[in-house]
């Protein structure tokens, strides 16, 4: 993966693996599955117990550096986050990647970890030369120096540092739910290694990361397997929120989540209409008068889909999405409650 220039500098390539997660980002917002999350849950906890044993020191605890999966810590933007191998859909939908065919975080070569837009980098360009970032494996952190942000394009190659450096890599826009083909890139330099426990002595680290698991009352009529995002033409637009949701709750892939069952409201209510079954939307939108106006007809998309997420904390609490079927905008609003989430109102213009 990396070309080595001059004794200083390498040019890191990063065209396959942005293409593979560019790809990846076609169809994740309604093909998510739950993933099984131990190795995530087990490296925060282990971050947990090495940054709040009483009595540590960066003077008194001697601790040898590995490498390996472990947690990125950014705190100008409030991420702390797991990192573990692979590039595909198994970790990003529970973790930020590692690109296995570069380095690991550490002291020497270049590493590559990569996450899923709307998701743990969905604030990395916010981030500011000489902010710092933390990447810990167990008792020992390494501690990173941002150099720069930068737009590029997939397969554009990166200049960064020779030796110890990392790159942090998503889509842009950082809030895009469509393939885009540019990229969002943090490079950063290695400057020092420190024990875990001087980092923090408060225990922030979150116990378990966020997760969003809503139910969608769905007719017999409609297969689920007919609502994913790669069996409709569907433009989609943004991700934004609104509420008071935690930086942990949007710094992970909850939102991921939350969007998932929302598109589910979405598709139900287009296959429904289209074929005019009054019965299957008071399955999914109880008390809400139907929609007579664009029932019966094949329905296009014309607009982009923009979705906006009501949180309060960690909890959903709420939905809407805008979007333009046969020129004709629609507006639908959904209330989550008992776990489950439906339309409680809409509007046509």
């Amino acid at each position: 993966m990396a070309k080595l220039g001059n004794l200083h500098r390498a040019r890191l390539v990063v065209g396959i693996t942005l293409l593979l997660v560019a790809a990846a980002g076609i169809g994740y917002p309604i093909w998510w599955k739950l993933h099984s999350d131990q190795g995530a849950q087990r490296l925060l906890q282990q971050y947990r117990s090495e940054t709040t044993i009483p009595g540590r020191s960066s003077t008194t605890t001697a601790c040898n550096a590995s490498t390996g999966p472990g947690i990125l810590s950014i705190p100008a933007i409030g991420l702390i986050a797991p990192v573990q191998q692979g590039v595909d859909d198994s970790v990003l939908n529970v973790s930020i990647g590692h690109n296995p065919s570069t380095a690991w975080p550490g002291t020497s070569g270049a590493s590559l970890l990569s996450a899923h837009d709307v998701s743990f980098f969905s604030r990395i360009d916010e981030l500011k030369p000489g902010q710092t970032i933390t990447y810990s494996v167990g008792c020992a952190s390494y501690v990173f120096r941002v150099s720069k942000g930068i737009v590029t394009k997939v397969g554009a190659p990166i200049d960064v540092p020779a030796k110890g450096s990392l790159i942090l890599d998503t889509c842009w826009p950082t809030n895009a739910l469509w393939y885009t083909s540019q990229r969002y890139i943090v490079t950063a330099q290695y400057v020092s290694t420190v024990p875990t426990s001087s980092l923090s002595k408060s225990g922030a680290a979150p116990t378990r990361l966020p997760q969003v698991a809503l139910q969608v009352n769905l007719p017999s009529g409609l297969d689920q397997a007919s609502l994913s995002l790669s069996a409709n033409n569907q433009i989609m637009g943004t991700l934004s929120f609104d509420g008071a949701p935690t930086n942990e709750f949007i710094q992970s892939n909850a939102p991921l989540q939350f969007e998932a069952s929302a598109l589910t409201l979405w598709f139900a209510a287009i296959h429904t209409l289209e074929a005019n079954q009054p019965s299957w939307w008071n399955m999914f939108a109880p008390g809400v008068p139907y929609p007579s106006r664009l029932a019966g007809v094949s329905l296009r998309s014309t607009g982009a889909l923009e979705i906006t997420e009501q949180v309060n904390g960690t909890t959903p609490v709420g939905a809407t999405l805008v979007g333009a079927l046969n020129g004709v905008q629609v507006t639908l609003h959904a209330k989550v409650s008992s776990g489950a989430i439906a339309i409680d109102s809409y509007t046509l213009s």
